[in-house]
């Protein structure tokens, strides 16, 4: 969820940030405009099958991590 939200905040402030000219048929904001979309897409693919496990009420996928022994690798 938070990636979905830091992926709408980007898209919706990039006009201000990256300013290209009309004349471009590509610029600098296509790439950066598809990248983000393509995140939206998959986090909320992400949800909706978060979602569906908690409906039905099916265990969700859990994994804990040492994170010294993390790092050290």
């Amino acid at each position: 969820m938070p990636v979905f939200v830091i992926a709408v905040i980007l898209f919706s402030i990039m006009p201000k940030q990256v300013m290209v000219s009309e004349t471009d048929v590509v610029n600098g904001r296509v790439f950066p405009t598809m990248l983000m979309i393509l995140i939206m897409f998959c986090s909320g693919i992400l949800i909706l099958q978060n979602i569906y496990k908690i409906l039905k009420k099916e265990p969700m996928n859990t994994c804990t991590l040492n994170l010294l022994t993390e790092v050290k690798a």
